[in-house]
Formats: C-alpha cells, structure tokens, sequence
C-alpha cells in the first residue's frame, strides 16, 4: 500500500475514534443524576461562583460555571443579582469528588415594577 492509502486509512480511523468518542460522551448533566433543591440564598460569592442554599435545616453549596444561565421571570440575571433570601430552584449534579455543580438556576423572586 502506498504512503498516501496508508495515510487516507490512518486519517478515517482517526476521524472514526473521535466521533464515536463524542458521541458516547453526550453532556456531562446527561451522564449524570440531575437533582433539584427549592430553597432560600444564604450565601452568595461570585468570585468562587457559589451559592448556598438553605433547604429545611441543612445549607447545601452549589458551583454555579460561568456558562450557567441564571433566570429571574423571562431575564437572565449575573450571579451577583441573587440577594440573600431569594427564593431559589436550582438543578444540579454531583460532581463528586468535586462540589456540587447547578445546571440551570431559577431566581423565583418577582421582578420589581417600576
């Protein structure tokens, strides 16, 4: 076989490898049992991009990534926009061993009308 054929194979083999590599990946949230928690912001600090959330009477830490969108009625809101007290719902995954990361969170409080 020539160079050429040897490197053609090589190459579909690689492009082969890769896309059924994506495809067995899916989303990380997909991969994992996604949770939901309802309750009231304790803590937030948006420079280590957490939240923490008392539920009943434990107080559960959320990782809140940069790509999480975080929705206040049909807006989307920053980190810092969430006030201690705000009525949260927070979806997010164990990332073990690593924190507790949100997939999506909802701020429930109603925007103030001006």
């Amino acid at each position: 076989m020539s160079r050429i054929g040897i490197s053609a194979c090589c190459l579909v083999i690689m492009i082969m490898l890769t896309a059924s590599y994506g495809y067995s990946q899916g989303s990380l949230a997909e991969q994992l049992s996604v949770r939901v928690i309802e309750g009231r912001a304790q803590k937030i600090d948006s420079v280590e991009q957490i939240i923490v959330v008392r539920v009943f009477d434990d107080e559960i830490t959320i990782f809140v990534p940069d790509k999480i969108q975080i929705a206040r009625g049909s807006e989307t809101i920053p980190l810092d926009d969430i006030n201690v007290g705000d009525s949260l719902r927070i979806k997010y995954y164990d990332a073990s061993p690593g924190p507790l990361t949100a997939v999506s969170v909802t701020d429930n409080n109603a925007l103030d009308d001006f």
